[in-house]
């Protein structure tokens, strides 16, 4: 053995297999303790569903009726009028809740018993033109950029087509306006 250890090429090849055997060794050792302490780490990630809340709420309504379960519908009663006045209905629309870009449908249904005068975006001031409204629905659509939304209020004003005579034996007008909504994602 003593020979051996003698050997000049014997060492350098046993220091090499030393020196070698430590790095790894040492390597091995980092990579151990480093993913231990990456994996320790707490994250605060959390995933979840983007928010598409979109509040309607009616203005400037005498009684408004809160929907149960046999009565889903919201219903605004705007009180007593005339079979010849005019009908102003107020109500906000609220899509700062909305967290993603989307395209924002408004649909608003007037009764068939009522004709549409106007419709103004009343916190603007400006009149939304009305001339291609069919059945008395119309539609306004929007893109909202994520979490850029708007809160607008919108005035909508009928008149009864009638007769004011069919006015006192027709049902209650409760639903004279519907306002519906669709928000859709957008890439």
């Amino acid at each position: 053995m003593k020979g051996l250890l003698q050997s000049k090429k014997f060492r350098t090849n046993l220091y090499k297999w030393l020196f070698m055997y430590a790095g790894v060794m040492l390597l091995l050792t980092s990579v151990i303790t480093y993913s231990k302490y990456i994996t320790s780490m707490e994250t605060n990630e959390e995933s979840r569903v983007a928010k598409f809340e979109v509040g309607i709420d009616y203005m400037n309504c005498a009684d408004v009726t809160t929907p149960t379960e046999a009565n889903p519908n919201r219903i605004c009663n705007s009180g007593m009028y005339r079979p010849t006045s005019e009908i102003k209905y107020y109500f906000s629309v609220d899509t700062t809740q909305i967290e993603t870009h989307a395209l924002f449908l408004l649909d608003i249904t007037v009764d068939s018993h009522f004709t549409l005068v106007g419709l103004k975006d009343f916190t603007n001031n400006k009149q939304i033109d009305i001339s291609g409204v069919t059945n008395g629905k119309i539609r306004l659509t929007e893109n909202i950029v994520a979490s850029k939304g708007k809160n607008i209020t919108y005035e909508v004003r009928v008149i009864y087509n009638g007769t004011s005579d069919s006015y006192k034996e027709e049902q209650n007008y409760n639903n004279i306006v519907k306002v519906g909504y669709s928000a859709t994602q957008i890439k």
